[in-house]
């Protein structure tokens, strides 16, 4: 009678063993955070690594304020990054041209017609009226 595994499991392992030491040390050798590759399960896991700050601030300022769509201010709107970070974080909360709120970046003052609802470092939400 044998003992221990049979051969098919012990392939197994050692493959997917090896496997496993390969993802970690391509984490470690593209400056990946390895604790990311371990809160897969979490949502937004990872989103602080890899989204900007600004789209990060953005999407928690529409969240906390129920907003069912947004606009963005003309120097987000121009900057390509952020605008397309920004549209992909934040969905299903969709972007529309005559929504009342309005993205806008930095706490400065708000646009004619705005009134500030929350402002964050980089980001501001506004009520408009349209």
């Amino acid at each position: 009678m044998r003992r221990g595994l049979p051969v098919n499991a012990m392939v197994t392992v050692f493959l997917t063993s090896l496997f496993l030491w390969q993802v970690v040390s391509l984490a470690r050798l593209t400056s990946f955070s390895t604790p990311v590759l371990r809160s897969f399960h979490v949502p937004g896991a990872g989103a602080d690594v890899s989204i900007p700050p600004a789209a990060l601030q953005a999407a928690r300022l529409l969240a906390e304020h129920q907003a069912a769509d947004f606009r963005l201010g003309d120097s987000l709107a121009a900057d390509q990054l952020l605008h397309q970070r920004i549209v992909e974080y934040t969905y299903p909360i969709r972007m529309s041209a005559a929504s009342r709120n309005l993205l806008v970046a930095g706490p400065g003052p708000s646009p004619s017609g705005c009134s500030v609802v929350a402002a964050r470092e980089l980001i501001s939400l506004h009520a408009c009226d349209n």
